[in-house]
């Protein structure tokens, strides 16, 4: 009860020397990623201590008489909360709160009172959820080429370079994060090249879009896919024809692997990703895509060899 009193007195005497209006005294902010588990810091001097943390009106923590106190813990922070009592002895009080959402962002209140000198006082720490963009989706649909991700917070920027009109969607997900899809018009002849970016202020992520001219077929032939060098990290080239996608080759770190169908025609892939074919038929006019992806950009090159297929598709990267 005396702890109680002492809280609700301290709540009261901020309120009414405020007027009313009060915004907290922040000692700390924290970025959290989702889903995670997140250190909302605290500290105080050693002593008989009840520790009291809250957000708002919910009860998030109290740790009182040697033990964890959750009787009054908010359904939302069940289970998902925990202290440092074996370093209440060096005045470590803080929190660690798991499998971080955005409905967890917000300000907390450590509040902190020693049974022993009869003294409270508290810490305010503002905490921010991320969401990075983790993906990034690039394809061809017609004449139409699309760029999309999801599971962002907060709600993310989208770009196109060389700038375009575009048109973009970003909408709510049911956790509260965000996905979006932004497309845009190409012109009929290639070559061309669009490059998509969606960001927020902590994470990006890009894809490159080239449309190469397209090359005669011959009996041997190299088909590009980057135009200069890019720290890979995994690079895939598939053959595409009346709506059936072919996986070619796949290349992660030092491990290339060949697809059986493919291995006859196959005369090996360079340093920069280029595919070089050997003797090769009319079976093998179609489509060429080579998706060459590093930490953050994901590079995307179509090469028609021949003719244009019919029914052609394009799988995201």
């Amino acid at each position: 009860m005396e702890l109680l009193t002492l809280i609700l007195l301290t709540l009261w005497t901020l309120w009414t020397t405020t007027g009313g209006e009060w915004s907290p005294p922040v000692s700390s902010h924290v970025s959290c990623v989702f889903m995670e588990t997140c250190l909302l810091p605290c500290s105080f001097k050693p002593g008989d201590l009840v520790i009291d943390w809250s957000k708002g009106r919910m009860t998030v923590h109290i740790f009182d008489q040697g033990k964890d106190e959750l009787k009054d813990q908010d359904a939302s922070f069940r289970g998902r909360t925990s202290l440092f009592p074996e370093q209440f002895f060096v005045g470590n009080t803080s929190m660690q709160l798991f499998k971080v959402t955005v409905d967890d962002e917000g300000i907390y209140q450590c509040f902190v009172y020693d049974r022993k000198t009869d003294h409270g006082t508290d810490e305010y720490i503002h905490l921010r959820v991320e969401g990075p963009v983790k993906a990034l989706s690039m394809e061809q649909k017609g004449d139409v080429l699309v760029c999309s991700s999801e599971g962002i917070y907060p709600q993310p920027n989208v770009s196109w370079a060389p700038p375009s009109p575009h048109k973009t969607q970003i909408g709510p997900m049911t956790d509260r994060r965000f996905s979006v899809t932004s497309s845009l018009s190409l012109d009929v002849q290639p070559p061309q090249q669009y490059s998509c970016n969606i960001s927020t202020d902590h994470s990006w992520k890009s894809a490159t879009y080239s449309l190469q001219p397209p090359v005669e077929i011959s009996t041997n032939i190299t088909i590009p896919c980057v135009d200069s060098m890019v720290p890979e990290k995994s690079l895939v080239w598939t053959f595409n024809y009346i709506q059936t996608i072919q996986l070619i080759v796949v290349r992660s770190g030092a491990e290339v692997t060949y697809t059986a169908p493919w291995r006859p025609f196959v005369e090996g892939v360079s340093e920069r990703g280029s595919l070089s074919l050997k003797e090769l038929s009319q079976e093998q006019e179609g489509v060429y895509v080579c998706e060459l992806h590093t930490d953050d950009t994901t590079y995307i090159s179509r090469t028609v060899l021949g003719h244009t297929a019919p029914g052609e598709a394009h799988s995201p990267c």
